[in-house]
């Protein structure tokens, strides 16, 4: 009755920290995330292609209502974790926060605010799903070796960048044809891709972009190319130089093998 009466009792936020903490937790929220981020960005590449059958009222059609649920899932793991965050501030201004407030909030938000499924803003609000591709980073703690690591940032942060700027260029572009069903000059997310593609490769082939907002992006994309890509490779090349093999591997500690550390001098 003492021991009871003598231990402090575990706060909630601190019992929710240790159980998404733990790592058979942890590692199947991140692969649950990665997974459904993936393919949620995969769904909607595929509807641009017939974007008329995927246009339809929530909960009529199976996918604005798996994608809500989806989202769903998002919002409450993003909301845990940002209330048992060591650091609030620090969480929350974050690179994965902000992915998760630009990706969940707003389709939640516009998709049971906003009736008409052919509007501008449901379409918008469905791209920026394409941002989930940065959820990719939570899977890199789990590669032990830092340059494969930083090869794999380097690689996911300009899919993102490539794939991110192509869908909403294609949905600026052609806005006209997706709210109102004429897809006379309407290109495809590949076509939009390949430009992209071309654009920061400065080859230059031709260019689809008509609108002063478009035009404006691109100049956006070339700004973030010239800075990030250099950036990001020298960091890699710096990497290379400075550490030997053995340096590169991450430490992991085995509790299980008792071991004894002798020191002193031989004789």
């Amino acid at each position: 009755m003492g021991k009871s009466h003598g231990a402090a009792a575990i706060p909630l936020k601190r019992q929710i920290h240790d159980f998404l903490d733990n790592w058979y937790i942890s590692g199947p929220l991140d692969i649950a995330n990665c997974v459904l981020s993936f393919v949620i960005v995969s769904v909607y590449i595929y509807s641009t292609y017939d974007p008329i059958y995927f246009v339809r009222d929530m909960f009529t059609h199976w996918y604005p209502t798996t994608l809500m649920g989806i989202h769903v899932f998002f919002l409450i793991e993003y909301l845990l974790r940002l209330y048992t965050a060591q650091n609030f501030s620090t969480y929350f201004l974050s690179l994965q926060s902000f992915v998760e407030i630009a990706t969940i909030f707003p389709y939640i938000i516009v998709s049971l605010a906003v009736e008409d499924p052919m509007s501008f803003w449901n379409y918008f609000v469905r791209m920026l799903d394409l941002l989930r591709i940065l959820t990719l980073f939570r899977a890199l703690k789990y590669i032990e070796n830092d340059i494969n690591r930083e090869l794999c940032k380097i690689i996911i942060g300009a899919l993102a960048l490539v794939i991110g700027f192509a869908g909403y260029i294609q949905l600026l572009e052609y806005r006209y044809a997706l709210t109102t069903g004429d897809f006379t000059k309407y290109q495809t997310f590949f076509d939009v891709f390949f430009f992209i593609m071309t654009t920061i490769s400065i080859v230059g082939y031709y260019s689809p972009v008509e609108s002063f907002e478009g035009k404006i992006s691109i100049i956006v994309l070339m700004s973030i190319v010239v800075i990030v890509i250099p950036n990001q490779s020298s960091k890699m090349v710096q990497l290379i130089s400075s550490k030997s093999v053995y340096a590169r591997r991450k430490y992991k500690s085995i509790d299980k093998i008792p071991h004894i550390v002798l020191i002193g001098s031989v004789s």
